[in-house]
């Protein structure tokens, strides 16, 4: 429920569910999160993201703005794409 990427300086926590596989693109500045599917019990998850290095831009998923994001599970892994804040 935790994933460390040192290049990066990133915490990515999870409330809930699994990561199925985390790629980072260093010369693209882009993180994919993968999580595996969820059950009847693990509807949704709530996408935790932490810089560790000062004075280095935070990371968002693409189409949010900021805080913890809340993912939808489904049947099938469910991809994130996460950019740094400008």
């Amino acid at each position: 429920m935790r994933c460390f990427i040192a290049p990066a300086g990133v915490w990515l926590t999870l409330d809930a569910g699994r990561f199925e596989r985390v790629e980072y693109d260093p010369e693209a500045r882009r993180l994919t999160v993968v999580l595996a599917p969820g059950d009847a019990f693990t509807p949704r998850a709530w996408l935790n993201v932490e810089t560790t290095i000062e004075g280095t831009p935070g990371w968002r998923p693409a189409d949010a703005e900021r805080g913890a994001w809340p993912i939808e599970f489904g049947k099938e892994p469910v991809g994130i794409d996460l950019v740094p804040d400008r």
